[in-house]
């Protein structure tokens, strides 16, 4: 059935519509029973749907790739490592420099140990960054597409 592709099929289903069930069987039609009907393994529509699905497929592939290369999306993935890379920054960048010289600060101003106000400040700041993330976490779970994201959603 397949022959030279999809061009076999129509012209073998244009030769087969003129000829009835009716001039087959002896004068007897039949249809199926209630209607649509599954389509078999060996049905040759089958093949048709899914060389249209195939090809719709690849002009959406190819539509999000210019779309891409044109800048007007970026992949999800490369987003989350940039972000999870300079927020890692941030927060070493805020551990080393802000926490130590806040500690020195307490430490000078109040007359007290350096290394105990930088642990203690050390563990408020843990604590917070526990609570936040947990937060963060639960507002990303939650997030939705807004609806022109879902028009644009491959």
């Amino acid at each position: 059935m397949l022959g030279n592709g999809a061009k076999t099929q129509v012209a073998a289903k244009k030769a087969l519509s003129e000829f009835s069930l009716q001039d087959l069987d002896g004068g007897e039609k039949r249809q199926p029973a209630g209607g649509a009907t599954k389509l078999s393994d060996d049905d040759p529509s089958r093949y048709e749907l899914a060389r249209t699905q195939r090809a719709e497929e690849l002009a959406r592939r190819e539509r999000r790739n210019n779309m891409t290369e044109e800048g007007q999306f970026v992949l999800a993935s490369e987003v989350e490592t940039q972000v999870r890379r300079q927020i890692a920054q941030e927060i070493a960048a805020f551990e080393s420099s802000v926490i130590r010289e806040g500690a020195r600060k307490i430490a000078d101003d109040l007359g007290v140990d350096y290394k105990k106000a930088r642990q203690i400040l050390k563990g408020i700041w843990r604590d917070y960054r526990a609570e936040r993330s947990g937060v963060k976490s639960g507002e990303a779970a939650q997030a939705k597409l807004s609806e022109e994201e879902k028009a644009r959603n491959f």
